[in-house]
């Protein structure tokens, strides 16, 4: 399936977060309103520690 094909809200109401036992990875939603900030501030890249 093509990624264009699917609504940027679709695909964003449909991001799930990976779980390992009682770890979880970083939570997405978050994640990508900081990747929309930096973009908006003119950051081409995130970096994460």
């Amino acid at each position: 399936m093509l990624y264009g094909t699917i609504p940027i809200l679709e695909r964003i109401a449909n991001l799930k977060t990976f779980r390992s036992g009682d770890r979880r990875a970083p939570h997405k939603p978050l994640l990508l309103l900081i990747a929309i900030g930096a973009l908006l501030e003119g950051k081409r890249e995130l970096t994460f520690q």
